[in-house]
């Protein structure tokens, strides 16, 4: 222990009079006497916020426990409430103190402020409403010079400056009445701390003495401290363990062992007077305000020995030997009950201890921890380890494990023993541990029997008090277990036992047993009422659990605070038995017991509910089963009568109607019919027609057949709105119709009924072998499939029962819900896929290959993330979860979304080899190409054309699926038509490596020749910036250059973009003509690699096999990347949110898809049917997409467009070899590596602003 220096925050304007922690124990805040109030963080010493200000020297500060409010009061007779947060002023409390308010204290549950004055008076009031409570409480003519709430709140402690008089004097904080006046010698008071358990009150007096109260006895324990003048603070630590107390004019500080009242160290001198002291909440520093206008922050570690942050455990604070020590870090976890984290950090103190006088201790406690997470055998281990030492506890920890071993013999007698070895004060406190370890392992009957015996005949007060609140406990958990089980009669039975025990007094020694067990015994008088209200009320007592919630009432009369909690919970419960009482009504009638039925309802009615009309409603129907029409009458005419526009309204018409026939009164029978509203009359129909064309709208984005969860059988689209029809939430909807007057209110509430009626899961698997097909199913259920027959056809009913589980009616798997020899049908479902997944309600993927053992990354090495369909399957969902091979959650994780799973989706995006953001903010599109192809490209299909077929979707486009096609046609009709029916200038489909397809040769033969990088020109971003600066910094960028560089530009922009014609590429670019071609004879390989030579680049290398018969200067090497170089924005429906129109593909687009390739023209109508497209809303005048005009990302000048042009066409791009054929037409060079070019540092602009050109490519 070192006593360093400590820290010093400079105070500006005058001294600090009081300190205050805040709750959270990072800042401080200080009254001034100047009358300033201030706040600083004690970390760093920086003043927080604006200043508050009073009128005069503040003479005391107080912060609430709950963080919201700082008090003052001062010379100016006032006390003020602020926001903790803002510094606003919150209100005043001005009208009782008639001279200068001296001392100030916040009750611990932040309720209360007492404040007391120069006069001797001192007052209490409610700190919400500023209400005055209490007072004036008189302390003869003396200054009060401190206030202090217990730490229950319940009483007041105020201690004055006076001689000859009782300085101390203890309050009833609810009545005012004076409960103990303390002798203090006839000495002046001038600073009190009360400890933790409310047993003792410290206070500071004259030459440097400290006294010690027992509240009890109120007698002095102690007398101590050598401070060299008056202790004019005290702040006791909050472990109870150790105290700070300071002299003003003894310009000194010290401190002192709680318990043993010995110093801890000699008295510390400070330079000047020291006016306030006060302890961090977590016991790590206390603060000092001293005259000179400074506050120093000491560290507590440096003052005081380890030991002392230990909280201490005891049946009796002075006297007795304690249970245990217990370090700061484990009692803050236990106290939260971080059992695991307290055996963590137990452990670590008894193999490497800072305090190695508490071992014994730390491996009592770890015992205790153990067994209360069920680790019987550990927790034996170290109350063996501890060879006894400190006894009790670790007996307790050994009994508790036995019990939990089943052990019950040997744990009864180590409970003997531990009474046996712990002294007379403890073993009364010891005794009822047994109570809770009988509990805690579920030996309900002998706990019950130990409960019945007698307390000790020779017992304190206090011991009393605290058994029979533990025996209290102990028979309200036992009766909530009989509640549990339906055993009502016991239940009341035990609580009653509970109630005669008598006023249950909460004493100290509870907050030890508190946190051990993890028990809360606050309010239990309260709580023995209310369960016994719910038992009485769940045995079908009604009247008598309303009896015992008046008594519960008139025994609080008075109490304003219990009684408006009392008000609230009556309230709660009436709407708990309201809501008990109608459900099991609703119960009784579906199971058709109408008897029990009508008993329910009736209670309920008897609670006087706001709304009774739908209760009538049921009550009536439960007459009408038991045939007793005229009861049912009675009802029905009680709902129509009072005729607010229930929902039961219409239905009460109907069930007086048929009341009134079966009572043979057919008169009246037929007038109430014709007292029908006219409304009610026709609501059917129009109901009818509304809900129709919902259901058709709805179905539109449903797939054409899915699996009902529920019976296990297919169901075509078509038939999907028959099934709801014939559902009762329809029926029941129909007949509710009574209070809309129009479609639109029709259309508002039954569109949530259809939609959650056609909720849909949606499957995402790997094919296994034999799965079950459409054939398969035909006509039965799924669900009758044989298993032995087709092995995965339990895959697909688990899926099934696993989606009807989670809530959903229907499901669609790719197995069975397409008839794959209906050409027409299997390319609809190719081109609706992704629509149809994107609106599922939920995606279930089955890992069929990764286990709940399998590492936490197996997802990443399943099959499913290498498959083609599976990338569309995860990208088109909004709501996606993942399963193990034994349909457990993929790593246990039980969120509803998989994809807000931050591990997951990482995982998945290191498998794709993209960004995590980039996955989430996928939107298909004709946009972002080359990033597409790239993910797709590391995938593999069992079909080699279903490469291109399952990337439809992620393009967004609709093409035909042709029987036979071969893969490399397949992949170059996908590819054309994403160039035709883009919207920008996107060509980075033509950025690949590897065979040239026979139908272009711009176009690759398989996806996979997408795995390579790509260089474009420089998006924006810091190193284009940093190109510009670098470019205009060099004064080499003339005005000549400028003018150059924007012809350039305007010439490149006035480009159509590239198109196909047939299987001909029209290009535009820029080209540079090859000047020399050599062989590079340094080059290892079986292929060839070429230094190609252009006059405006540098040296350009190329790998590749072809044979080169024309003369280099034929060649060519262009640029395609126009849109990059351009610096263009982005179509604006890239940006834009997307969403899918809705239905079905016509008959004659079913011909269409099946038989031959789509043309797609060149504009915004692209001849696809709507309802197959992600449509992106976008505005602004229409443009023809085969010109593009520039459009900069941002307005920027001539001369930075200029100079970020040049920037980018300086840069490293990717380029296309080009070799001339006949007739003007070119055909690209297939390259085993992309080809990498870039100008000449030293060419200008004048020399190649003719590299414009449009070449043409088969």
């Amino acid at each position: 222990m070192q006593d360093l220096e400590p820290r010093h925050i400079d105070v500006n304007g005058s001294p600090v009079t009081s300190l205050v922690y805040l709750v959270d124990g990072k800042h401080i805040v200080g009254g001034c006497k100047d009358g300033s109030i201030r706040r600083w963080r004690v970390n760093d010493g920086r003043e927080i916020g604006p200043v508050m200000k009073s009128d005069g020297t503040v003479n005391s500060v107080a912060a609430s426990p709950d963080g919201k409010w700082i008090a003052s009061g001062g010379v100016d007779r006032k006390v003020t409430i602020w926001n903790a947060d803002s510094h606003q002023k919150a209100g005043e409390l001005t009208e009782q103190h008639q001279s200068g308010v001296t001392a100030l204290d916040i009750s611990p549950d932040s309720s209360w402020i007492a404040a007391g004055s120069e006069d001797g008076l001192v007052f209490v009031w409610r700190m919400e409403s500023r209400e005055l409570v209490v007072g004036p409480l008189r302390h003869q003519e003396s200054q009060v010079s401190s206030v202090r709430f217990s730490p229950t709140g319940d009483r007041l402690a105020s201690a004055c400056t006076g001689w000859d008089c009782h300085s101390i004097r203890i309050w009833d904080r609810r009545t005012g009445d004076q409960l103990v006046c303390l002798s203090a010698d006839t000495k002046p008071t001038y600073s009190l701390s009360w400890t933790r358990d409310g047993r003792r009150l410290f206070a500071g007096g004259p030459r440097g003495s400290i006294r010690c109260f027992d509240i009890r006895s109120q007698s002095i324990i102690s007398g101590f401290g050598d401070l060299s003048d008056s202790v004019t603070s005290l702040s006791i630590s909050n472990n109870d363990r150790f105290l700070v107390a300071s002299s003003a004019s003894g310009s000194s500080f010290g401190l002192w062992d709680v318990n043993t009242f010995q110093p801890i160290r000699p008295t510390v001198f400070q330079p000047s007077e020291v006016l306030t002291v006060a302890i961090s909440p977590d016991d790590e520093h206390f603060v000092i305000g001293s005259i000179d206008k400074k506050i120093s922050i000491r560290s507590l570690s440096d003052m005081v020995p380890l030991t002392y942050f230990f909280h201490r455990l005891t049946p009796s604070l002075r006297d007795s030997e304690p249970f245990t020590y217990m370090s700061k870090k484990v009692h803050e976890a236990w106290r939260h009950g971080n059992f695991g984290k307290a055996e963590v950090i137990l452990s670590k103190e008894i193999t490497k201890p800072d305090c190695p006088e508490f071992v014994t201790y730390s491996l009592a406690n770890r015992a205790l921890v153990r067994a209360r997470l069920r680790k019987w055998n550990e927790a034996l281990e170290d109350a063996q380890m501890s060879n006894n030492a400190h006894g009790p506890l670790m007996a307790v920890a050994r009994c508790f494990a036995l019990h939990g071993q089943g052990n019950h013999q040997e744990a009864m007698e180590t409970f003997d023993f531990a009474l046996g070895i712990c002294d007379a004060n403890a073993r009364p406190f010891i005794e009822p541990f047994k109570f809770l370890i009988l509990f805690e392992v579920g030996l309900h009957s002998q706990l019950e029997d130990i409960l019945s015996e007698p307390d000790p005949t020779q017992c304190t007060q206090d011991v009393r008090s605290f058994r029979s609140v533990v025996k209290a406990q102990m028979l309200v958990l036992l009766a909530e277990d009989c509640m549990v089980k339906k055993d009502y009669a016991k239940a009341i039975q035990l609580l009653t036992k509970a109630q005669d025990l008598g006023p249950l007094i909460q004493v100290p020694e509870l907050s030890t047993i508190s946190l051990i067990f993890g028990r809360d015994f606050d309010g239990l008088q309260r709580k023995i009422q209310q369960q016994k209200c719910k038992a009485l009320f769940a045995s079908d007592r009604t009247h008598e659990a309303i009896d015992s919630l008046l008594g519960m009432q008139r025994d609080l009369e008075g109490d304003p605070e219990k009684g408006e909690e009392l008000f609230a919970w009556l309230g709660a419960f009436k709407l708990q038995c309201l809501e008990a009482s109608e459900n099991l009504g609703d119960g009784a009638m579906r199971n058709e017991n109408h008897d029990d039925a009508i008993v329910w309802y009736s209670a309920t009615l008897n609670l006087n509910p706001t709304s009774p009309e739908d209760i009538f409603m049921k009550r009536s129907e439960a007459y009408a089963e038991t045939g007793l029409w005229e009861n049912a009458l009675m009802d029905v005419t009680e709902v129509i009568q009072r005729d607010n526009d229930s929902v039961s309204l219409h239905q009460a018409y109907k069930m007086k109607f048929q009341a009134l026939r079966n009572l043979k009164r057919h008169d009246e029978a037929i007038k109430t019919l014709n007292e029908l509203p006219d409304e009610l009359r026709d609501h059917h129909t129009r109901a009818k027609a509304v809900v129709d064309d919902i259901v058709k709208d709805t179905l539109r984005n449903a797939p054409l057949r899915m699996i009902d969860t529920e019976t296990g059988r297919l169901y075509e689209a078509a038939s999907l709105k028959g099934v709801f029809e014939g559902d009762p939430v329809f029926g029941d909807f129909i007949v509710s119709m009574t209070e809309c007057m129009d479609d639109a209110c029709i259309k508002q509430l039954i569109k949530p009924v259809v939609e959650d009626f056609f909720r849909y899961v949606m499957f995402s698997h790997r094919w296994q072998g034999k799965e079950p097909l459409y054939t398969d199913v035909g006509d039965q259920s799924v669900y009758d499939l044989p298993t032995d027959e087709i092995p995965r056809a339990a895959k697909l009913q688990t899926f099934c029962r696993t989606a009807s589980k989670a809530g959903y009616r229907w499901a669609w798997s790719d197995t069975c819900c397409i008839d794959q020899k209906n050409q027409r049908e299997f390319a609809e479902a190719i081109n609706s896929m992704f629509r149809w997944y994107h609106h599922s309600s939920l995606t279930l993927v089955y890992l069929w290959d990764v286990s709940p053992s399998s590492p936490s990354g197996g997802l990443t090495g399943s099959e499913w993330i290498t498959r083609g369909w599976t990338l569309q399957e995860f990208l088109a969902p909004r709501v996606i979860r993942f399963f193990n091979g034994d349909w457990s959650p993929y790593l246990d994780d039980q969120r509803p979304n998989h994809k807000e799973s931050d591990v997951i989706i990482q995982q998945i995006a290191d498998a794709v080899g993209v960004s995590a953001t980039d996955l989430l903010s996928f939107r298909p599109s004709t946009d972002d190409v080359r990033w597409k192809l790239h993910m797709a490209s590391k995938r593999n299909t069992t079909v080699p054309q279903d490469a291109a077929y399952c990337l439809f979707g992620i393009f967004n486009v609709v093409m035909s699926v042709i029987p036979g096609e071969e893969p490399h046609q397949a992949i170059g009709r996908l590819l054309q038509e994403v160039m035709t029916c883009s919207k920008s200038w996107d060509v980075g489909c033509l950025a690949w490596v590897g065979q040239s397809s026979e139908l272009n040769s711009c176009l690759p033969t398989q996806v996979q020749a997408y795995q390579g990088s790509c260089r474009t020109p420089l998006s924006i971003g810091e190193e284009m910036q940093r190109s510009v600066l670098e470019l205009e910094s060099s004064g080499s960028f003339t005005k000549e250059d400028q003018a150059l560089a924007l012809a350039l530009y305007d010439k490149l922009a006035s480009q159509r973009r590239a198109e196909f014609t047939g299987w001909h590429l029209r290009l535009p670019c820029i080209a540079f003509r090859v000047t020399a071609l050599d062989m590079d004879r340094t080059f290892q390989s079986n292929k060839k690699q070429h230094i190609a030579r252009a006059d405006a680049l540098e040296v350009t290398r190329i790998t590749t096999a072809h044979k080169f018969s024309r003369k280099a200067k034929d060649l060519l090497l262009v640029c395609p990347w126009i849109h990059e170089l351009l610096d263009l924005d982005p179509p604006q429906d890239a940006a834009a949110g997307f969403d899918f129109t809705l239905g079905h593909l016509s008959e004659t687009r079913h011909e269409n898809l099946g038989e031959s390739n789509r043309q797609c023209t060149p504009d915004n109508d692209r001849g696809q049917p709507d309802h197959l497209n992600v449509h992106y809303e976008h505005s602004g005048p229409s443009t023809p997409s085969s010109v593009l005009p520039p459009s900069p990302s941002a307005p920027f000048d001539e001369r930075t467009r200029a100079l970020r042009f040049v920037a980018r066409l300086r840069q490293p791009m990717t380029a296309l070899l080009l070799s001339p054929k006949q007739h003007g037409v070119y055909k690209r060079v297939a390259t085993d590596h992309e080809i990498v070019i870039q100008l000449r540092k030293e060419v200008s602009l004048a020399s190649i602003v003719n590299i414009v050109q449009v070449v043409e490519i088969i």
